[in-house]
């Protein structure tokens, strides 16, 4: 249990100071380590808090909160706080529903809100129920809105994301309507020069990330 010493100095600082307006929560943890309080409305802010002030416990409490209440609605949400706080066990775990729910979760409203860091570890994944083409057109809805309002340029916001894209599992036909997409360079013309080559080479299925299928590729 934390002193009154301790919570003296932890309420000075900044983070905590902003947390002292949940006067309930912040209470109840630190006399029972515990944190009935926690909702929907503020777990960002206290495993901001948590993490920010080394509390252990309190991250700990975030992070079964997270998974007790992970729904394919929040998911998004709460796999880039897993990933910006580094909670392995948490994003591990909600990659089920990325698994079982792809297509209802990347056709969601919150999927264009999903940070690039959080998406490109969740197409690392070969468990997705997505066909390639249809990960592709995902990819380049997010990509335009996040180019738009970070003002930055298509292929530098998708960069890492795009990566991840493995177009040797798609069709000539559909590789072609990429290419005809593209004078945006959101995939670069080296990744698409590689599915070229793998299709004209009839290179092996699984004989690299590229041209492993995962769940949902569509038999050829």
């Amino acid at each position: 249990m934390i002193s009154i010493v301790m919570l003296s100095s932890l309420l000075e600082k900044p983070a905590l100071q902003c947390m002292a307006t949940n006067v309930y929560w912040l209470q109840e943890f630190i006399y029972t380590n515990s944190c009935t309080g926690l909702n929907e409305e503020n777990v960002f802010d206290i495993l901001t808090a948590a993490y920010e002030n080394e509390l252990e416990q309190l991250i700990k409490v975030c992070e079964e909160f997270l998974l007790r209440n992970a729904s394919v609605d929040n998911v998004c949400e709460y796999m880039d706080a897993a990933i910006t706080y580094g909670l392995t066990n948490v994003s591990d775990k909600l990659m089920v529903y990325f698994d079982e729910y792809t297509r209802d979760i990347f056709h969601s409203a919150t999927f264009k809100e999903l940070s690039a860091a959080s998406l490109s570890s969740v197409l690392k994944s070969n468990k997705l129920k997505i066909d390639e083409y249809e990960i592709y057109k995902a990819i380049r809805s997010w990509a335009t809105v996040n180019a738009f309002v970070l003002d930055q340029p298509i292929n530098i916001v998708s960069k890492d994301v795009v990566s991840q894209l493995r177009l040797s599992l798609m069709t000539s036909e559909e590789i072609s309507e990429i290419e005809k997409q593209n004078e945006d360079n959101l995939i670069p013309v080296e990744q698409i020069s590689l599915a070229w080559k793998d299709i004209a080479l009839k290179t092996p299925v699984g004989s690299s990330i590229s041209t492993t299928p995962r769940r949902g590729t569509k038999k050829q």
